[in-house]
């Protein structure tokens, strides 16, 4: 999302009232009645969650939930900008920078082994562990020099674990 606010700032600009306890804050929960404090917000990751009525989310979702707002809605309401073709652009822009530094960080690696083996006397000064990592290198970057972008994604994924 492009200027995604910071959670406390929705907090209190919504007048919610929440006290710091070690790294979360803290208060009554506005998305039900409640006499004890079960809503917690998390700063570090931008997110809330109520233990009381297992509300939880980002500060679009507590908009949503709060304020009765579509997804849509809730980006207008808090001034995010929800251009489609802009935030493809910058994924694909991401992801093709990934893909550069990556596939030089794999051609170093791939260099380094290389290097080690021809200044190697025998075949006990390999470390085994670049016999296994060479192939797996020059497959990886079998892909990054194709064109197609499914399988380069697909590494993409492979290498963050399935994280985007």
């Amino acid at each position: 999302m492009v200027n995604k606010p910071d959670i406390n700032e929705i907090m209190e600009q919504e007048g919610i009232e929440l006290k710091k306890k070690g790294r979360y804050y803290w208060g009554l929960c506005p998305l039900h009645e409640e006499r004890t404090p079960s809503f917690m917000v998390d700063p570090a990751r931008q997110t809330f969650r109520c233990f009381g009525c297992h509300a939880h989310g980002d500060g679009i979702q507590f908009i949503q939930d709060y304020r009765g707002l579509s997804f849509k809605a809730a980006l207008a309401y808090l001034g995010i900008s929800y251009d489609k073709a802009d935030i493809k652009r910058k994924l694909i822009k991401n992801f093709r920078g990934w893909e550069r530094r990556y596939h030089a960080d794999l051609c170093t690696l791939f260099r380094t082994i290389q290097n080690h083996k021809a200044r190697a006397r025998n075949i006990a000064d390999i470390n085994a562990e670049a016999y296994q990592q060479e192939p797996l290198i020059e497959y990886r970057l079998d892909i990054l020099e194709s064109e197609g972008d499914k399988l380069k994604f697909a590494l993409y994924v492979e290498v963050n674990n399935g994280g985007i």
